[in-house]
């Protein structure tokens, strides 16, 4: 079913208004009788007042069934006959307000000017036209009060006695009256019609709009389900493939270094450095392999759904253990600065192993001989804190916003080894992110730089989960 219009909304909201005001209206006219010609002595005649008071309240009433009515109607029907009733309202006030200004002063009484209020109700609910046949409507009944009383064919009511000035025989006073309220209701409805017709431009438009904007988010959402679903699946053959091939490289690697430790008997110096060259080659394959298989278990969030609290501390021993060959080969000094009360994280201990690996390989890969590398575990508030500071050779400032970007190295980590797959970082930052943690490198050019991971303490992390 279409959307209801903001006219269409409109409309029905102020029919129901103006029937509030219209109760107050019709105490109103009740209670100033009352006042008028009980407290204040006004020499009007009260039983007429009370008559269009109450005649007010009942057709009031008659009203609200009419709209009860109409809502149950076909959506066409509905705004038709909300439509009419409007017109119909406007014009029974007018007519009650005509009767109300006769018997409380006619020309002398400054009601007149609630002509204006019902014509601007009119220019907001109803079209220009409809707007000034109703201002038309205004000026007859006036004018033929005004016209009425003039001529004698109605008696005309002094407001303040009968003593007096009589204003409504004057009919160069009735003449200049009556004009200016006259133009007055038409300019009235001419300018309140015009602000009217462009805010209502102004609400299709917006609705043009919000419609527009509604269709254009479906749209991105529709896009990001077709992404998620397409990245979904490009992780899944990524790891299906990488574990295919991962066994037959580990195998020639195998075999290429059983070749060169001479179980095949031996080999000459040429064939040699060509075996060499070969299993350097699939030794870095094999490796790119294993980072992606990694990468693409880290990427999958449900993999760390299950999560148990997990020592820091723990890991780092066992990480610095497995490093400490490859760190003393290259003249690196390894160590480490740990609290003992550090609290756990909770995740996955072996996606942490992972994370921790990559950073203490990447500080001693780069970090030259004489150099130190220290990892550090300490507290901080409800989170704990590893860092990863060494002395290497450091990344260029231009090059850290991209340090955790997949298959990027920097201009001096290319030219200091050719070895490294641009994974590893990336790795770190998906790991440490699958945590609900943050990552973060300083760096400067030939002093070293720090990586620095702040995760989650166990409670923090269960509670987030």
């Amino acid at each position: 079913m279409p959307r209801p219009t903001p006219v269409e909304i409109e409309l029905g909201q102020r029919a129901y208004w103006l029937i509030q005001l219209r109760w107050i209206a019709s105490s109103a006219i009740i209670y100033g009788a009352f006042m008028a010609t009980s407290i204040l002595g006004m020499g009007l005649d009260p039983v007429p007042l009370y008559l269009i008071g109450t005649a007010v309240a009942m057709y009031n009433s008659l009203y609200i069934i009419g709209l009860k009515w109409s809502e149950a109607r076909p959506r066409e029907d509905h705004l038709r006959g909300v439509r009419l009733l409007t017109d119909g309202q406007i014009v029974t006030d007018l007519l009650s307000l005509t009767l109300l200004i006769h018997f409380t002063g006619g020309v002398e009484n400054p009601l007149a000017s609630y002509f204006i209020f019902h014509v601007v109700i009119a220019s907001i609910l109803l079209s220009r036209l409809e707007t000034f046949i109703q201002a038309t409507v205004a000026c007859i009944l006036y004018g033929s009060l005004l016209l009425g009383e003039f001529e004698g064919l109605i008696p005309h009511v002094h407001l303040l006695g009968p003593a007096g000035y009589n204003l409504a025989g004057d009919p160069q006073f009735v003449a200049i009256y009556f004009g200016v309220f006259a133009s007055t209701l038409y300019l009235s409805a001419y300018m309140a019609t015009s602000i009217v017709a462009r805010l209502r431009r102004r609400d299709l438009e917006m609705l043009s709009l919000s419609a527009e904007l509604e269709r254009k988010a479906r749209e991105m959402e529709d896009a990001c389900d077709n992404l998620a679903e397409l990245e979904q699946m490009k992780s899944e053959n990524l790891r299906r493939i990488s574990h295919e091939i991962k066994p037959p490289l580990a195998a020639i690697q195998g075999w290429l270094k059983d070749v060169l430790d001479g179980l095949a008997g031996e080999v000459p110096a040429r064939q040699r450095e060509i075996i060499m060259r070969a299993e350097r080659r699939t030794r870095e394959l094999l490796a790119l392999v294993s980072d992606m298989l990694v990468l693409s278990r880290a990427r999958d969030a449900r993999l760390f759904t299950e999560r148990e609290p997990v020592d820091l501390v723990k890991i780092v021993e066992r990480v610095v253990a497995s490093e400490a060959a490859m760190a003393a080969a290259g003249g690196v000094t390894l160590s480490t600065r740990l609290r003992p009360d550090t609290p756990p994280v909770s995740g996955d201990a072996d996606a942490l192993g992972q994370l921790l690996t990559h950073l203490v390989s990447n500080a001693v890969n780069y970090t030259l001989n004489g150099g130190r590398v220290e990892i550090r575990v300490d507290c901080l508030g409800d989170a704990v804190r590893l860092q990863v500071v060494d002395t290497g050779i450091g990344i260029p400032s231009a090059d850290l916003p991209k340090i955790f970007n997949e298959f990027f190295r920097s201009e001096n980590a290319r030219r200091y080894s050719e070895e490294g797959t641009g994974l590893g970082l990336s790795i770190a930052r998906t790991i440490v992110e699958s945590h609900g943690g943050e990552i973060e490198a300083v760096s400067q050019v030939g002093a070293g730089s720090t990586f620095t991971v702040t995760l989650p303490a166990a409670q923090e992390a269960q509670a987030i989960a």
